[in-house]
């Protein structure tokens, strides 16, 4: 099984991120939803191809949170939407 994944934008609200946070924040996020989606295809979570407009993943405390903590945070949030449909549809994703 192959699978792409393209995130175009993340936006972070109420964060101030310079420009070494951003970048961890980056890397951390790509390697947890790398292992969210490998974990997912293992156990089937991922049999339909999808293609996604926009996910949005829930709400994540941010309060003392050191970059790549927020980003493993973000890909784990990121790869439950993707992984679980129901979950995205009640936060009004599509």
């Amino acid at each position: 099984m192959n699978l792409r994944v393209r995130i175009d934008r993340l936006i972070l609200e109420g964060f101030a991120l310079e420009g070494s946070e951003r970048r961890a924040v980056g890397a951390a996020l790509e390697a947890e939803l790398a292992l969210a989606l490998s974990e997912a295809a293992l156990s089937a979570g991922l049999q339909e191809e999808a293609a996604h407009d926009r996910i949005r993943a829930p709400d994540i405390p941010a309060a003392g949170r050191q970059a790549r903590a927020l980003g493993e945070q973000i890909g784990r949030a990121v790869g439950v939407s993707l992984t679980e449909p129901s979950a995205n549809e009640q936060r009004g994703g599509t």
